[in-house]
């Protein structure tokens, strides 16, 4: 593992346009990201995953990074955000998915009383007590 301040300085010479300076904040964060990740997660996909979006947006954002910073603190920030807001989504996914399968149970069920003349049989469902109107509609 590097020193974590030769990452921190490696990243001020990326923001500043060294892109040769990517390695060393690489080499320089990423077992700990991904240790950290997987911990969380308990998932090595994922985590992997997480880990390469992490660097993406510190990519994307490293005009924005405070030279003479600590990259860690910034970098877990990222990484911890990602995870989170991949939580929520995949969370939300699945209350999505959960109201369309009850939806389409509703819409394919059969109303009570038709469920239980197939059921009974017609004759059985008379006995039952169903309205004399819905007697007409019995299985045959």
């Amino acid at each position: 593992m590097q020193d974590p301040t030769s990452a921190s300085r490696a990243m001020d010479r990326y923001a500043a346009g060294d892109d040769s300076a990517f390695a060393e904040v690489y080499d320089g964060l990423a077992a700990r990201l991904y240790e950290y990740l997987l911990a969380q997660v308990r998932n090595r996909a994922l985590a992997e995953d997480l880990v390469q979006q992490t660097f993406l947006q510190m990519h994307r954002a490293r005009g924005s990074f405070a030279a003479g910073s600590d990259v860690r603190p910034w970098a877990f920030a990222i990484a911890r955000r990602l995870m989170i807001d991949g939580m929520r989504r995949a969370k939300r996914e699945r209350l999505h998915v959960a109201e369309e399968l009850q939806t389409a149970d509703a819409k394919t069920a059969e109303p009570p009383d038709q469920w239980l003349r197939a059921l009974l049989g017609a004759s059985d469902a008379d006995r039952a007590g169903l309205d004399p109107d819905d007697r007409s509609q019995g299985v045959s």
